[in-house]
């Protein structure tokens, strides 16, 4: 955290997922929520957060990168690349989704691109795009790359959901680009 005390004017992050691996305090932070995950900065400059290597794996990853987000009220562009294919029996008991309700403070004004690569469809993945989409409204372009090539009934079902999901842009373009 103290980190992001020293990149006030920061325009551009990138950040691997190796990170959330080192985390002493995983422990303190899990029982604390997004709410007990403060930057006590803002990142008023960035315009552009890239997550690399990113496994839904426990809560934090998402509470980070939501805390993240939180606090860059310029944020334009979000790039997630997925580490692959999340099997159900890789879930930690304490991985959670995310909802609207649940994060009623995060409005992205300026996001207009969303990118995630190898994504698995899962419920977290669904979730989190659902999330963005409900508070951004300015988005234009969601791209999906899936991590295996999809059937068309399954690309069908995946618009079909994001069609339906609560949107706060009217001009997004929901895109699947097949492997």
């Amino acid at each position: 955290m103290e980190l992001f005390k020293c990149l006030p004017m920061i325009e551009d992050l990138t950040i691997s997922n190796r990170l959330f691996q080192f985390w002493w305090f995983y422990e303190d932070l899990y029982s604390k929520g997004l709410n007990g995950l403060e930057l006590r900065t803002s990142l008023d400059h960035l315009q552009c957060f890239r997550v690399e290597d990113m496994y839904f794996t426990g809560r934090m990853d998402l509470v980070f990168i939501l805390s993240v987000i939180r606090c860059s009220p310029n944020l334009e562009k979000f790039k997630l690349h997925m580490f692959g294919e999340l099997k159900e029996s890789e879930w930690n008991s304490r991985t959670e989704s995310v909802t609207h309700e649940d994060y009623p403070d995060i409005w992205l004004e300026n996001l207009n691109e969303l990118e995630i690569f190898n994504f698995g469809n899962s419920k977290q993945e669904l979730d989190l795009v659902k999330l963005i989409l409900a508070n951004s409204p300015m988005l234009k372009k969601l791209s999906l790359f899936p991590y295996r090539k999809i059937t068309k009934d399954e690309e069908m079902s995946l618009l079909e959901i994001l069609l339906h999901s609560p949107r706060a842009s009217p001009m997004v373009e929901q895109l699947i680009v097949k492997k």
